[in-house]
């Protein structure tokens, strides 16, 4: 956690520790004097930000602390659960929820929609989401933010689908539609860009600092990722960061990349095609692959071998570029256990000189809808803080 900011700019400075001050109780219950002792903010310049806080509704008092065994208990603050709520429309998990400001999901909802989104879809995602913040115990509270879950990449300026199958026929934009039917802020990102900034929050890269360097790698249905530079999610100038499954392999054979080496397809195909008597079915499934692979049998672990060494060819080629300290993995192909992540590990050893370390996901499934809820938390106190 950064101290409090000092400086001439008063007005600056007041919104950034607004910003930490926030940060602060996003994950902790307080008191007015823990939060100053941790942000080594003046008692007086904490007070006027928590007394805002409170007049705004915001902050509400809680059970005092316990530890104080004589004088007057110091009161105990905490976000009020009752400021608002938030909305995620998440067309990767096909479903809608809603949540408090405190992380907690109130509602979920499964919604039917096509593979292949339609207009027709997004109008139906829309109109239940309606119909669930009309229900009598929402509809005394105030929408706050919209998170919308896209699958593929979208114009970070425009917001429509620039490499995106399932979204490739729709003439809406998403996050305006949604934006003007409710009236709240909106944000629209892919399920690997919630799911790294929620590792970055409360899972595997949470001790590492805010200042992190990081890339979030799925290694399953394809093989593609999302970043952190200097702890800010990176989507590049057009939303494409992150398609490395598209890189080329072989300059001789331009059509020849990563995804064709190094997903889950791509292993399937190469042991399926393979003249070895490999002890599988005519059918067989990446479980099956798997524990294959953790007995030992020859042919899978070098062929599964050889996939790892394609992803610590990727790891190395990124850190190239970015130069970044630690690596997330997830997705499918993490069924084959730690002796595939040791591999990778052992690949990279061959470049001394790139200096990270693989670790793997630690929210799993959970990762998108904490990642969506954050950035919608942002978002309600961006729109506070610059009131």
């Amino acid at each position: 956690m950064k101290n409090a900011v000092q400086g001439k700019n008063q007005t600056l400075a007041r919104k950034e520790n607004q910003k930490l001050v926030f940060e602060l109780f996003k994950k902790h219950d307080l008191s007015a004097s823990e939060v100053s002792n941790i942000l080594k903010l003046s008692q007086s310049g904490t007070k006027k930000i928590i007394d805002d806080l409170i007049a705004k509704n915001i902050l509400t008092e809680t059970t005092p602390i316990k530890h104080f065994t004589s004088g007057r208990m110091p009161m105990t603050l905490t976000l009020n659960q009752r400021y608002g709520i938030i909305a995620c429309v998440d067309f990767f998990d096909k479903e809608i929820f809603i949540s408090d400001l405190k992380n907690n999901i109130l509602f979920s909802a499964s919604i039917e929609i096509n593979d292949k989104v339609s207009d027709a879809d997004i109008l139906r995602c829309a109109e239940i989401l309606q119909s669930i913040i009309a229900k009598p115990r929402f509809s005394r509270f105030q929408l706050l933010a919209i998170s919308i879950v896209v699958l593929g990449k979208f114009d970070t300026a425009s917001s429509q689908p620039v490499f995106s199958y399932a979204f490739s026929d729709i003439t809406i934009n998403l996050k305006t539609y949604f934006s003007q039917i409710f009236t709240c802020p909106v944000t629209l990102k892919n399920d690997l860009h919630f799911a790294i900034i929620a590792e970055q929050e409360y899972g595997c890269l949470s001790h590492l600092g805010r200042e992190i360097n990081c890339c979030y790698l799925n290694i399953g249905e394809g093989i593609t990722a999302s970043y952190l530079i200097n702890g800010k999610l990176y989507c590049g100038s057009h939303g494409l960061a992150g398609e490395i499954g598209f890189n080329i392999t072989d300059f001789e054979n331009p059509t020849s990349t990563l995804a064709d080496h190094a997903d889950r397809r791509s292993l399937l195909s190469f042991l399926h095609n393979s003249e070895e008597d490999i002890p599988l079915p005519d059918e067989f499934s990446l479980r099956e692959v798997a524990e294959l692979y953790k007995k030992d049998e020859p042919h899978v672990t070098r062929t599964v071998d050889k996939v790892a060494t394609y992803i610590a060819l990727a790891v190395k080629n990124i850190c190239d570029i970015l130069d970044c300290e630690t690596f997330v993995l997830n997705g499918s192909l993490l069924v084959f256990g730690d002796k595939f992540i040791d591999k990778i590990i052992q690949a990279l050893k061959n470049f001394p000189y790139v200096k990270t370390s693989i670790v793997k996901a630690k929210l799993g499934t959970n990762a998108t809808k904490l990642g969506a809820i954050e950035l919608a938390r942002n978002l309600v106190f961006d729109n506070i803080i610059n009131k």
